[in-house]
């Protein structure tokens, strides 16, 4: 005996029409709760943006990954605006999304860590390296539209507590990072102060770029010293001391160049997969939210409604172990010699 199984048929204009409703009510819907939550972090209001979370989880995470205008996610409009309890919050509701977020570029090639850097906001700059250390030392150098890294932005604002705190996380990253020139052929310590905030001078940041001189030495040894020939030869001894050390130096500073590049290789095949992932994961999440909105019975609702529940349950395993692989692959880039 053949069973013949009911299918929607889409010739008929009444379901066609019911199904239309259905995937354009979805649409108005997101893009509701995406105006009020971009209305929201601009406001600092945290008590509203927690009640959009609440009512609708899926449709906050989704509105998330949305930007405005400028090219801003509301994380980032967030945190430009020094909002830290909501940036702290929405870490929470989405934490892999989140992740995602900080490396989106706006209109004029910020990232998140840029934003909160060039306004002086240090406590969500911490915050941002707490939820991806691995990842900050990438975004530490991460160039915008003018070719300014978040660091050149600090430096170039005065934020001196920022800047002391890019150097503790990542000496080596920083270092490469203050050799960097903009497109403008600008290094961060040539953009000091240059956008209203106090200039970082040697005694200010503690030598940030500077290194002592062979003249500085000879001024301060040499000159007291009695008799030419006492002299020249305190100048001598001087002068190789430093020649040694600026070799010393400058294969340290190729072993950095490539430890560096290893990062950067790692971080741009990260950003591809995972960039991937989020893609069919919105597609599948799109397709399940069509399923659950043209439910109709209580029961179709339910189960639609669970396999929503399930995928935002899987989603994080699987940044995870991408996460895992590149934090496996970062450690590897430490031990280049």
């Amino acid at each position: 005996m053949i069973v013949k199984r009911n299918s929607l048929n889409f010739s008929n204009p009444l379901i066609s029409m019911v199904f239309a409703l259905a995937f354009f009510g979805s649409l108005a819907s997101h893009a509701a709760v995406t105006d009020e939550l971009f209305q929201a972090v601009s406001e600092g209001n945290e008590a509203r943006v927690k009640t959009l979370a609440n009512t609708d989880p899926f449709g906050f995470s989704r509105a998330m990954k949305e930007k405005n205008a400028q090219g801003n996610t509301p994380l980032a409009v967030a945190a430009q605006g020094g909002h830290e309890k909501i940036v702290r919050f929405m870490a929470t509701q989405d934490p892999f999304g989140f992740s995602h977020a900080m490396r989106e570029k706006n209109a004029l090639g910020n990232t998140t860590l840029a934003l909160a850097a060039q306004k002086g906001h240090e406590e969500i700059v911490r915050f941002l390296a707490t939820q991806d250390p691995f990842g900050f030392s990438h975004a530490m150098r991460e160039k915008n539209a003018q070719g300014n890294t978040p660091l050149a932005l600090a430096m170039q604002e005065g934020r001196e507590e920022i800047v002391g705190f890019m150097k503790t996380q990542d000496p080596f990253g920083f270092s490469h990072a203050m050799k960097e020139k903009n497109y403008d052929g600008l290094t961060p310590n040539q953009m000091q102060g240059q956008g209203g905030g106090a200039a970082m001078g040697p005694a200010q940041s503690g030598g940030w770029g500077t290194t002592s001189s062979a003249a500085a030495a000879y001024e301060a040894v040499c000159i007291p010293a009695a008799g030419s020939s006492v002299i020249s030869d305190c100048v001598g001894k001087i002068n190789k001391i430093f020649d040694e050390r600026k070799a010393a130096l400058q294969q340290l500073s190729d072993r950095v160049d490539r430890v560096i590049a290893c990062k950067d290789n790692v971080m741009a095949k990260f950003k591809a997969q995972s960039d991937n992932l989020l893609a069919l994961q919105a597609q599948k999440h799109a397709e399940l939210l069509t399923e659950w909105k043209s439910a109709s019975t209580s029961y179709g609702k339910s189960s639609a409604k669970s396999k929503v529940d399930q995928a935002q349950r899987d989603n994080p395993k699987e940044f995870e172990k991408l996460h895992k692989i590149r934090e496996k692959e970062l450690r590897d880039c430490e031990k280049i010699p």
